[in-house]
């Protein structure tokens, strides 16, 4: 015999599972009058749904929520673009501070073997005249690199496996 689904939702990719898991619940529990210990993840464990759900059975995982790192172990290579010299910086100083930027929203990478390339862009189709100038862009390049000990620090943490319940008999 197989497993059939007792409720089936399609949800919009805009919203928050935690923003709807209790919602879903009751209109299971609505449909089908059976006495269950519901099971979900992480985002049910909010006090908005924790409230709704007071008549229920349930069990979360409340395992360490947040970003796992991804699972890059080698380097590779990583290309951002579209630094304009019309910010008022130096032109030989902004590459650097768009690097800097970017490094800052890598949690698990470093920048390595930062290099920028300056690129020429002509806003009208066609060819350029000889003596128009163009808007002066930079790409960013770089290495990524791994921060092992900030993944080893994390994949540690998410080794951990917490539920909660208000299931007490």
């Amino acid at each position: 015999m197989r497993d059939i689904p007792l409720y089936l939702r399609v949800g919009s990719g805009h919203e928050s599972d935690g923003a709807v898991f209790a919602q879903l619940i009751l209109e299971l529990k609505q449909q089908w009058n059976v006495d269950a210990l519901f099971l979900a993840d992480a985002a049910l464990y909010t006090a908005a749904n924790l409230q709704q759900m007071t008549q229920l059975r349930w069990v979360s995982d409340l395992s360490p929520i947040g970003e796992t790192p991804s699972k890059t172990t080698s380097k590779s290579r990583l290309c951002t673009q579209t630094i304009t010299e019309s910010t008022g910086k130096p032109v030989n100083q902004m590459p650097d501070a768009a690097a800097a930027a970017l490094s800052q929203q890598l949690p698990y990478h470093q920048l390595q073997d930062k290099q920028a390339i300056e690129i020429r862009e002509h806003k009208k189709s066609g060819r350029p005249r000889l003596d128009a100038a163009g808007q002066k862009h930079y790409q960013i390049c770089a290495v990524l690199v791994p921060k092992g000990s900030v993944i080893a620090a994390v994949r540690q943490r998410a080794g951990l496996f917490l539920l909660a319940t208000n299931v007490l008999d």
